[in-house]
């Protein structure tokens, strides 16, 4: 827990000390923008924090942090005006460390617009972005969708099993991302399918590709 009043720490509590790793006296008098990762995010927040509170609701939000000793973190913050009719009476604010949901959070988005095996992108992800270029049209032209079929995929399951074929559809897949540019998505469509779709693309260049 923290109370600051004109963007600088009045009162912090212990167990924020301890979350920052930093003594209290290290934090009363400083400028409540010492704690986070970048300039750019406290810059960020100070609008949404207005808007909440010109909403007469709390803000809650999720922003990188540091600690004392370079580290960061990802804290959840939530605030609420001390007098919202009186904005320079200050704000209490509570600070939670929510790394590891985040970081869940992160592997469930991934997971679902992802193949586990190649780390290619999935069909949903492909529909996602055809969608949004077909909604874009013709302002997202030009672009162009490769199919790529393998050949002879079923002899090597057959032959050397499914660690073989698996380690096979990891190394097309490898191959495939080193051709193309790193906006550029690459997908596995399904068993030994993949397909590339190039935004901005002619079709000259995606013939090369």
């Amino acid at each position: 827990i923290a109370f600051t009043r004109n963007q600088r720490f009045e009162l912090v509590s212990a167990e924020l000390c301890r979350l920052l790793g930093r003594r209290e006296d290290e934090l009363l008098g400083q400028q409540a923008q010492l704690i986070f990762a970048s300039n750019e995010d406290y810059m960020a927040l100070g609008p949404l924090v207005n808007d909440a509170f010109g909403a007469a609701q709390a803000y809650v939000g999720e922003w990188p942090m540091l600690r004392a000793n370079g580290s960061r973190f990802w804290g959840q913050l939530r605030g609420r005006p001390v007098d919202p009719a009186a904005p320079e009476a200050g704000t209490i604010w509570t600070i939670s460390d929510v790394t590891d949901q985040v970081a869940a959070r992160d592997r469930l988005e991934w997971s679902a617009t992802h193949d586990p095996l190649t780390g290619a992108a999935n069909r949903k992800a492909l529909d996602l972005r055809l969608a949004r270029l077909f909604d874009s049209l013709p302002g997202s032209l030009p672009a162009e969708l490769v199919v790529i079929d393998l050949d002879h995929f079923k002899p090597i399951n057959d032959s050397g099993g499914h660690a073989a074929g698996d380690a096979m559809l990891k190394a097309v897949a490898q191959a495939i991302g080193h051709c193309v540019r790193a906006g550029d998505l690459v997908v596995r469509t399904g068993g030994d399918e993949f397909a590339l779709l190039l935004e901005q693309c002619t079709h000259d260049a995606a013939l090369r590709v």
